[in-house]
């Protein structure tokens, strides 16, 4: 099955110099329509397939890389998830939505420091978004930067109270301060606290669905 939609995305990629400007950007709408269907359904493998076709007529439009993106991190194929957020930052750097989910696939990825600097570029266009200090939080906390998770998480509760994963962020922090002072082991928490890595419900409280949104 993969095989053969490889083989049709190969076939548009070899025609789409033949085809107009408008017939092109019309295509492309089609299959990023398409592929956005696919992702809210569950179908990531078509999603991508689509997304590729999308791509390969539109390259330079950053949605359709991140909608990619989204599709591969379902699938947990966290090189590819990365490549396509950070195609999509290149084309257009000032939505932090592309770092947030970069960020986000790096603490996957066990890219700790990486997901700091994501996020962190992240709150410098939205500094307004909890969701961007807890996930920074949480890459803090997985990379024993305690203090600077401990802030953080704290920040993230006073921009919205009732965020029920940045108390737990904080409450782990917190114990795992205080294990560290008195000469325990911190990383008994690590295994909990990694529930959160997948991003399926942090993710979706800041970025919502994958529909495009205008550049």
């Amino acid at each position: 099955k993969r095989s053969v939609r490889a083989t049709l995305f190969l076939l548009c990629a070899a025609t789409c110099a033949a085809v107009s400007p408008a017939s092109a950007a019309e295509d492309a709408k089609a299959y990023y329509n398409r592929g956005t269907a696919s992702y809210e359904t569950g179908d990531y493998e078509a999603a991508i397939t689509d997304l590729s076709m999308a791509i390969a007529l539109e390259p330079k439009a950053p949605d359709i890389y991140f909608n990619r993106g989204m599709s591969y991190r379902r699938q947990h194929r966290i090189e590819e998830a990365i490549s396509d957020f950070s195609n999509a930052i290149i084309l257009y750097p000032q939505k932090s939505s592309y770092y947030f989910e970069r960020c986000n696939a790096r603490i996957v990825g066990n890219d700790f420091d990486g997901a700091i600097a994501d996020c962190s570029e992240a709150l410098h266009l939205s500094p307004e978004q909890p969701e961007l200090y807890f996930m920074r939080g949480l890459a803090y906390m997985l990379s024993e930067r305690l203090d600077e998770a401990f802030t953080d998480s704290s920040t993230a509760l006073r921009m919205d109270p009732t965020y029920k994963d940045a108390i737990r962020l904080l409450f782990e922090t917190i114990l795992k301060i205080q294990i560290a002072d008195q000469g325990g082991h911190p990383e008994v928490f690590h295994a909990s606290a990694m529930e959160h890595k997948g991003g399926e419900r942090i993710g979706e409280n800041f970025t919502g669905n994958v529909k495009i949104a205008e550049s």
